[in-house]
């Protein structure tokens, strides 16, 4: 009977072994999953922190041509006021040498 109950606790701690060998087995894999998701996350992080840098690099473009027009804008509305002045004193100019023109006649 000794014997019987001797194989039956050999029986048992053999069936809590591999139950311990296919617990570490999963704890592994586990771990492996855990350190791959990790490493993907690395990349991920250096992803986005690289399309960051190129947004920063693309607003800062588009800051300095937002400039660039606004200082076009200014420099063309001033030659538009510089060329209506010199309109103006054409139409001066014009309107003196037809009354000019007209006093010539006049006076042949």
């Amino acid at each position: 009977e000794d014997q019987q109950t001797l194989k039956q606790q050999q029986q048992l701690l053999q069936t809590q072994n591999q139950q311990w060998d296919r617990n570490q087995q999963t704890l592994e894999i586990e771990q492996q999953t855990l350190e791959e998701n990790q490493q993907q996350l690395q990349l991920d992080q250096q992803t986005l922190q690289s399309e960051q840098e190129h947004l920063q690099t693309e607003q800062h473009r588009l800051k300095r041509t937002r400039q660039a027009i606004q200082a076009d804008q200014t420099k063309l509305q001033s030659d538009q006021q510089m060329l209506q002045s010199q309109q103006m004193k054409l139409k001066a100019d014009q309107k003196k040498l037809q009354s000019h023109q007209a006093k010539i006649q006049s006076d042949q």
